[in-house]
């Protein structure tokens, strides 16, 4: 029984420890997103990312999307995805980019 207790302890820690590192991978590019006004440009959102430390693809031919990412390695990736109408934000959202 207390053989049991033990994996089933360890095993609540494991998926504890996952979520936990979940968020903390995700908050840079949640509060860069939180932070994004409806006035910004891309170019003040590139230059914003870039200050921050957050990795910015390049700019599509119309600018009308700016992808954000936490880190450039595969692995629990997020993205701002910052979409503009006219040059203005016309929306934003974090996703799971991997």
């Amino acid at each position: 029984m207390k053989t049991l207790a033990s994996a089933i302890g360890a095993l609540v820690l494991l998926i504890l420890f996952g979520y936990a590192f979940n968020l903390y991978k995700r908050h840079p590019v949640d509060s860069f997103c939180k932070g994004v006004s409806a006035a910004d440009t891309p170019q003040d959102v590139v230059a914003r990312a870039k200050l921050s430390g957050l990795w910015v693809n390049a700019l599509d031919e119309n600018n009308t999307s700016v992808w954000v990412f936490n880190q450039k390695a595969p692995w629990w990736r997020y993205a701002c995805i910052v979409e503009f109408k006219s040059d203005r934000v016309s929306g934003r959202q974090v996703i799971l980019a991997d």
